[in-house]
């Protein structure tokens, strides 16, 4: 499976709080590298509690998304590749723009 930047997948993600996995949405945030084709994603919640560096998607329903849903950039993570299951959409343009602008805001760039 190619994975796409700014691509919306299911993935296996492992939570901060245990060794537990769950499916769940995330947005590519980065290209695949090395060999094992690591991935920095950013989870997606449907909780509308957020940190100052989330977003909020616009345009969720265009992305393949069934609710509303806030990209936690506070919580991103670096995943296998192989744990990136199936493509559900794409970000609309404006969200991956926001998203990107997020992005740097977490990283002080």
């Amino acid at each position: 499976m190619s994975i796409e930047h700014y691509g919306v997948y299911l993935a296996r993600f492992q939570f901060i709080e245990s060794n537990a996995y769950k499916i769940r949405p995330v947005v590519i945030a980065s290209r695949p590298r090395g060999k094992h084709k690591i991935v920095l994603v950013v989870p997606l919640s449907s909780q509308s509690e957020h940190e100052d560096v989330d977003v909020t998607l616009e345009a969720w329903q265009t992305s393949g998304l069934s609710k509303p849903t806030v990209a936690r950039v506070h919580r991103l993570t670096a995943l296998q590749g192989s744990d990136v299951l199936e493509i559900v959409g794409q970000l609309e343009p404006r969200d991956a723009d926001k998203l990107k602008q997020a992005l740097r805001r977490a990283f002080e760039l």
